[in-house]
């Protein structure tokens, strides 16, 4: 793993040798999915499609003039049929997405991946400098301490301060998007049911509005 002439973050293909760039808007994000994917021996684009290509022709001459008993056909029959098609277009519930977020999130550090953590803005954490000075917290963010971590429901808080209990929340313009504004209420709900925060502020970037929740 290395940076080449242009900053960008490289590597080499582990079966061709193909040198490999990661380009990304945000330089801390790119040099992880590089350094995951060097942990993990992730081959390039093409080595990958070959050995699909190998996979599929190895099974199809395998399976080839066999027969599958009835109870194997049933099964294949209810998992394109019924199996499928009964939780297509199903939501995953609350719940179910916050065990398949935490699931992700373990298998990350398990990887060793050192930048263990979610992406930051830089203007989030200097407007939290500013509110610890302004009204005397100690909120800790990606750039003083690390955002805190809950791993019971693998959220990242953008600003925490653990003495006093108090969370606060950064929103970019993004957040505007209905979807978005709906995941957010969840996960705010998730959070203060979990740490039962003295005070919940979120700050709106678009309206310059800071607001108390809780």
């Amino acid at each position: 793993m290395y940076q080449n002439k242009h900053q960008m973050w490289c590597r080499l293909c582990p079966s061709c040798k193909k040198e490999i760039s990661y380009n990304n808007i945000r330089p801390h994000k790119a040099k992880w999915q590089c350094k995951n994917a060097e942990i993990i021996n992730k081959l390039c684009k093409s080595c990958k499609q070959m050995g699909k290509k190998n996979c599929n022709y190895g099974k199809s001459t395998w399976i080839k003039g066999k027969q599958h008993s009835k109870e194997t056909r049933n099964k294949i029959s209810f998992s394109l049929i019924g199996g499928s098609s009964w939780n297509k277009g199903q939501p995953h519930r609350p719940d179910h997405k916050r065990k398949l977020r935490v699931a992700a999130a373990k298998r990350i550090q398990k990887l060793g991946v050192v930048e263990f953590g979610p992406n930051y803005n830089p203007l989030a954490c200097k407007f939290i400098d500013k509110l610890n000075l302004e009204k005397g917290w100690n909120l800790l963010h990606a750039m003083n301490g690390g955002e805190f971590y809950i791993e019971e429901l693998g959220h990242w808080m953008d600003g925490y301060d653990k003495g006093n209990n108090i969370i606060f929340e950064y929103d970019e313009s993004d957040h505007e998007r209905p979807s978005k504004k709906q995941r957010d209420l969840i996960r705010q709900n998730e959070i203060i049911n979990h740490l039962k925060p003295s005070e919940f502020w979120r700050y709106n970037e678009r309206h310059n509005e800071l607001r108390r929740i809780v």
